[in-house]
C-alpha cells in the first residue's frame, strides 16, 4: 500500500472516490483520504444525496427517528452540510450528484389505485419498500436500470478521464443496493485506473464478495484510528446509529486493485 501511495503522490495523481451515500466514503477510505488530502487533488462524488416527499415507508420512518429526527428533509439537509464541512476540514472538494437514496426511491408511472392505496400502504409505490428485505439483499431492481445509465453519465461528466486518475468505489459488501449500483456503474465505466474498497461497517460482518475476486490485489491501509474517529464524530446526525453498527470496532481499510489476469 505504501508503494501505492508514493506514487500517487510523485504523480500528483487526480483521485475520485465515488460514494454511494453522504458518509460513504469517510467510513471506509477516511484515513486514507486525510492522508493524501494534502498531496493530491481529492474529489468525493457522493451519488444517491437527496430524498422524495412523503409518503414515507416504515422503514425509512425508522431511519430517521434512528437519527434523532423528525423531518427526512431536515435530516438530509443536515447529512449535506456535515458531509461538506468534514470534507472542507481537510481540504477535499464534494461533489453531490442528486439521486434519489433507496430508501426514498418510487416507481414511475404509478396508475390511479397504486396512488390511492399509497396513501394508506406507501411501501407499494417504493422500488425497496422493506430495508432488511429489499435494500440489503444485493438484488438490484428493475426499475433502476434507467437510473444508472444516468449515473454513469453524472459520474462522468465530474472525472477528468486523462492517465492521471484514479477512482475509487465501493465493493458492496454486505448486499446494500446502492452501494452494488455505485459498484456496478464504475465498474462499467472504468476498465483502468480503479480501486474497490471494502465497505464499513458491513464488512465487519460480511465477507468479501466479488465475482472474480483471484482478479485484484488486496491493499491493507494501517489507519490511524484516532485522527479518522475524529472525522467519523463530524457526521453527528449519524454517528450514534454507526455506533451501534459496530464503528466501535473499526476495522483495517482495505483495498482491492484489479489486475491484468
Amino acid at each position: 500500500m505504501n508503494d501505492l501511495i508514493s506514487k500517487i503522490i510523485l504523480n500528483k495523481t487526480s483521485l475520485y472516490f465515488i460514494s454511494p451515500h453522504l458518509d460513504d466514503a469517510m467510513l471506509s477510505c477516511g484515513d486514507l483520504i486525510r492522508r493524501l488530502a494534502y498531496e493530491s487533488q481529492i474529489t468525493v462524488v457522493n451519488v444517491f444525496t437527496e430524498i422524495s416527499p412523503p409518503p414515507l415507508t416504515l422503514s425509512a420512518k425508522a431511519f430517521v427517528k434512528q437519527c434523532g429526527k423528525n423531518d427526512a428533509m431536515e435530516l438530509f439537509k443536515e447529512r449535506r452540510a456535515e458531509d461538506y464541512s468534514a470534507y472542507k476540514s481537510i481540504g477535499v472538494n464534494v461533489k453531490n450528484l442528486g439521486f434519489i437514496d433507496a430508501q426514498w426511491r418510487k416507481k414511475d408511472k404509478l396508475n390511479f389505485i397504486q396512488k390511492k392505496i399509497s396513501r394508506i400502504l406507501p411501501e407499494i409505490i417504493h422500488v425497496y419498500p422493506v430495508y432488511r428485505w429489499h435494500i440489503v439483499n444485493g438484488k438490484i431492481s428493475i426499475w433502476d436500470k434507467k437510473m444508472m445509465e444516468n449515473i454513469k453519465i453524472s459520474i462522468l461528466d465530474v472525472v477528468n478521464k486523462d492517465e492521471n486518475y484514479l477512482v475509487f468505489c465501493p465493493m458492496g459488501v454486505g448486499g446494500n443496493v446502492d452501494h452494488r449500483i455505485v459498484r456496478n456503474c464504475c465498474l462499467d465505466i472504468f476498465d483502468k485506473n480503479i480501486i474497490l474498497w471494502s465497505d464499513f461497517p458491513y464488512n465487519s460482518k460480511n465477507k468479501l464478495d466479488l465475482e472474480d475476486a483471484s482478479n485484484y490485489r488486496e491493499f491493507i491501509f494501517n489507519f490511524d484510528k484516532f485522527k479518522k474517529e475524529e472525522l467519523i464524530k463530524l457526521y453527528r446526525s449519524q454517528y450514534e446509529a454507526l455506533i451501534n453498527d459496530g464503528m466501535g470496532n473499526l476495522a483495517d481499510e482495505r483495498y482491492y486493485l484489479k489486475t491484468n489476469n
